[in-house]
């Protein structure tokens, strides 16, 4: 009797321990969504392109000069605008507008734990080609309020209050919208809404992941070389619990299957950080109208720098099909 006391008690400490290990642990990975705050309380307009790349590529340091370059120039020519999120947020973003009226506009939505330099590339380059352009800052990443990084479960809302308020100015407005990264994931949750509406005409999303789930099993087994269970699910649940959301609810996946938005998906052939097997999945699940181009030799959200003709030569070619004059 003393020896079977002894095993359930020890295995009840096991368990006990287990699971105040896996609680712990969930909590720290959490940390990983939880809001950024900008460095210094800067005037919207004034903060400076962050450095967010590896200086020590030729890729990186291109990126690094683009972008300082590209968001200067975006200032300068935007506007402040804000507005109000379906769950009460307040959203700010940067809305540039050409002098000679166009009833096409572009929402670029950046990735995570970025802000909208990082975007400003490829949002100038619309913007040049005669398009308005509007960046916004996702919610809880210090540019806009939100308590956490929701990796695009709600910030998808976002992109259609965005296209609402681009609507009320402009009742005429052919919106495009585009993302890299987490807002490639945003935007295409964004298409398989009920409430989209008819005058989004077109998706782009560059190196999005298939869902939230997918993604954090995936870095888990390549950054910390661990298996899904436990520590991913308790995490999913710890997030369920304090954010509202869990990793396995609404997904780019499931949006594709349902979206009637066209939608062109572009990948670097070398991305390990959102894996290119995911983007292949994505276009394969697509019921809507629908292109792929895979860029050879970029890594992660690199595709518009490592072969920037084949590149915007794609974004024309599916844009021209929906747009009149394409970019």
């Amino acid at each position: 009797m003393k020896i079977k006391k002894v095993l359930i008690i020890s295995g009840i400490s096991v368990v006990s321990v287990f699971l105040a290990a896996n609680v712990i642990g969930a909590n720290i990975a959490l940390k990983a969504f939880s809001k950024l705050k900008l460095k210094k309380d800067y005037a919207w307009n004034e903060v400076p392109c962050e450095k967010k790349y590896n200086e020590d590529t030729e890729i990186g340091r291109k990126r690094a000069a683009r972008n300082e370059e590209n968001f200067n120039f975006m200032k300068e020519k935007s506007t402040i605008i804000s507005t109000q999120s379906h769950d009460n947020l307040k959203l700010n973003a940067l809305f540039a507008c050409h002098e000679n009226p166009t009833n096409k506009y572009v929402i670029a939505m950046h990735g995570y734990r970025d802000d909208p330099s990082v975007i400003s590339t490829q949002a100038s380059h619309f913007f040049d080609y005669g398009w308005n352009v509007l960046i916004p800052g996702q919610r809880g990443h210090g540019w806009s309020e939100g308590d956490c990084i929701d990796m695009g479960s709600s910030a998808c809302h976002d992109v259609i209050t965005w296209a609402k308020l681009i609507h009320s100015i402009d009742g005429n407005a052919r919106i495009v919208i585009f993302g890299v990264s987490m807002g490639a994931a945003t935007v295409t949750m964004a298409t398989g809404l009920d409430d989209l509406p008819d005058y989004v005409v077109a998706c782009i999303e560059d190196c999005g992941y298939t869902s939230i789930w997918d993604q954090v099993c995936y870095r888990s087994r390549i950054e910390y070389h661990i298996p899904p269970f436990p520590l991913v699910y308790a995490t999913s649940i710890m997030s369920k619990i304090r954010h509202g959301y869990s990793f396995t609810e609404y997904s780019p996946l499931e949006a594709v299957k349902k979206s009637k938005t066209p939608t062109l998906f572009i990948h670097g052939s070398q991305d390990t950080y959102v894996p290119t097997y995911m983007c292949q999945e994505l276009y394969d699940a697509a019921v809507c109208p629908k292109d792929i181009i895979h860029i050879a030799g970029a890594e992660h959200a690199e595709a518009s720098f490592v072969d920037e003709d084949t590149y915007w030569k794609a974004v024309d070619q599916f844009l021209s099909k929906y747009i009149e004059d394409g970019l």
